[in-house]
């Protein structure tokens, strides 16, 4: 009778290697969407935690100047009782990121950072990984920081702001550059504010993010007619009842303009570029999260950041009556005093 040996096999069958075939793509099918939530919620707690450091940020300002700063400024401003000058960004914008952290671009200025590591920290500041390129770009910037068919406002000229932007301020806080009646046709003038006079800081919004896309944050052309990035704007939860969207432009508390809060209704869920909008927070990111439920991340006044979906801001409509008052300010303190809000509005209803 013979031994015989067992022999091992060389190799697998088709059906074998099928089988395995199969099962790592049903592991990958499955790890897939779990590799995909974790990599969006690392932006999103990224996203957050700069926009806290950014409210750090205002805080400190804040301490040292005892306000606010502004939104942006045409850079140099003058100011007098009675006059304000220039009355055109010849050279360029001053922003708010600027102002808190001093940073050095091509033109000119001081800046806080000593060396490029310092600099390169205080940039990424005021950007967001859920956001291509970080943020949106300067109306006037660089030649290398120019995004796909954006052209500058002012040719030649580089605003004093953050490289890229992912980060807009609430206006209601942190005013627009118009501080004399009649500037550019401004009917109400701005104010500084003063953080102390703000009610229930803690559900007053201070800055948000930005919606990715620069056609969208547009609102002006250039002297060639040509569109412009708007980035250097801050945003808003108020309009007049005539639909007007720039708070400098809604009567000083003369009826049928008064001021109004923006409702969840008002806001467009898919903002598209040249769009009609009806409230200026159109211009906000829906960054995080699954499609039908996108998020944001909110700075609050006293620096803490909470993320939730827009809507969730504002009040809502319900059977024709506004329900709660928002978060984007119990009155609009950056504009001289003088608002009228509809019935169920008021700071005070």
């Amino acid at each position: 009778m013979t031994n015989r040996t067992c022999q091992s096999r060389g190799a697998f069958t088709l059906i074998e290697l099928l089988v395995v075939v199969a099962i790592i793509a049903l592991l990958i099918a499955i790890l897939l969407p779990s590799l995909h939530a974790a990599r969006e919620q690392t932006k999103q707690t990224v996203c957050g935690t700069n926009l806290r450091a950014v409210g750090q940020g205002l805080a400190t300002y804040t301490t040292e100047q005892n306000s606010y700063p502004h939104s942006y400024i045409y850079d140099p401003m003058t100011l007098t009782a009675n006059q304000q000058a220039p009355d055109f960004a010849s050279n360029g914008y001053l922003h708010w990121s600027w102002n808190i952290y001093n940073l050095k671009h091509s033109n000119s200025g001081q800046n806080l950072a000593t060396n490029a590591k310092d600099m390169g920290s205080l940039e990424k500041a005021f950007q967001c990984p859920s956001l291509n390129k970080g943020g949106v770009p300067p109306t006037n910037p660089g030649p290398d920081n120019l995004d796909e068919g954006q052209t500058p406002e002012t040719p030649g000229v580089v605003d004093r702001q953050a490289r890229r932007l992912a980060y807009t301020a609430n206006e209601a806080l942190i005013p627009k550059n118009k501080f004399v009646a009649g500037f550019q046709g401004a009917i109400r003038r701005y104010r500084y504010v003063k953080p102390d006079g703000i009610r229930s800081s803690g559900g007053t919004i201070l800055a948000t993010e930005f919606i990715p896309d620069w056609k969208v944050v547009s609102g002006g052309s250039n002297t060639d007619g040509q569109t412009v990035c708007k980035s250097h704007r801050p945003v808003h939860g108020f309009r007049g009842v005539n639909g007007e969207l720039d708070a400098e432009d809604i009567p000083l508390g003369v009826n049928p303009a008064p001021l109004t809060r923006v409702v969840a209704t008002d806001i467009d869920t898919n903002p598209q570029v040249g769009a009609a909008s009806q409230t200026r927070l159109d211009w906000l990111g829906r960054n995080h999260g699954r499609r039908s439920s996108r998020t944001t991340n909110f700075l609050y006044a006293d620096t803490h950041v909470e993320n939730k979906k827009i809507e969730k801001t504002v009040p809502s409509l319900v059977n024709g009556q506004i329900r709660g008052k928002g978060e984007w300010g119990q009155q609009f303190y950056s504009l001289e005093r003088g608002e009228v809000f509809l019935p169920g509005q008021g700071p005070n209803d």
